[in-house]
């Protein structure tokens, strides 16, 4: 029984001084999700293009963690449409895109996203586009 648990925490020892030497041992941080299913998205040529919003017109778009954890979410290039903002945290493994778009158009950003309350966290960056289409027209 000792042997068994010398041989056990020795194996710990070396794995946990591999994890800390090898950064792709240690812990990993949460991927962006691109997904019909996660948040209206779909993935063309390395863009996660979301769902279309409409100018003058109350929009929401989801951004998804693969961890449910909270995150920080920052955009590092790139903008929003104009009348659109991203809190850094929302909820439990999403940040939210959401306001009113005054600004036709297709807009292009880069989001990096890091867990809220770890020091020195790994980060995933992925990049989006959404298109804000012209207000509709009133018929008469």
């Amino acid at each position: 029984m000792n042997k068994t648990l010398a041989a056990v925490m020795a194996a710990g020892t070396i794995l946990a001084g591999v994890a800390a030497a090898s950064p792709a041992l240690a812990a990993q941080g949460d991927t962006q999700l691109c997904t019909i299913a996660d948040n209206g998205g779909t993935m063309v040529n390395g863009v996660c293009v979301l769902p279309v919003m409409t100018q003058g017109q109350p929009a929401e778009d989801i951004l998804a963690n693969s961890s449910g954890a909270v995150d920080t979410w920052t955009i590092v290039s790139g903008s929003l449409p104009p009348g659109t903002q991203m809190p850094a945290q929302y909820g439990a493994g999403n940040t939210i895109i959401g306001g009113t778009p005054t600004q036709r158009g297709t807009f292009t950003f880069t989001v990096k996203n890091a867990a809220f309350a770890a020091v020195n966290p790994p980060t995933s960056q992925l990049t989006y586009s959404i298109t804000v289409n012209p207000a509709r027209s009133r018929g008469r």
